[in-house]
């Protein structure tokens, strides 16, 4: 059932929280390299994934996910879409 769970909400990155109000809210925070635990908590400790360093290359984002050209061919959109949420959760 659990992969169907998302038809239950609605998608919204409101409740993102910054780490320095996950360490107000009194929870630990674990680096974890699983990216299924990225943004879970459980009572009192937060999982991220850190950033790989190729997202902070901008020669990776001109070839693979700027350039119509793209290596990616017809996955770059997506690709990006999914790079450009990562982010979002892993900056704000």
């Amino acid at each position: 059932m659990a992969p169907h769970l998302w038809m239950m909400s609605t998608q919204s990155s409101a409740n993102i929280s910054p780490l320095h109000r996950q360490k107000v809210k009194g929870r630990d925070i674990v680096v974890t390299e699983d990216p299924k635990l990225h943004l879970v908590w459980l009572y009192d400790r937060v999982f991220i994934k850190p950033i790989s360093k190729y997202l902070l290359s901008h020669a990776f984002w001109e070839v693979f996910l700027i350039c119509n050209t793209s290596p990616l061919g017809s996955k770059r959109e997506q690709v990006l879409a999914y790079a450009l949420g990562y982010l979002r959760t892993s900056i704000t």
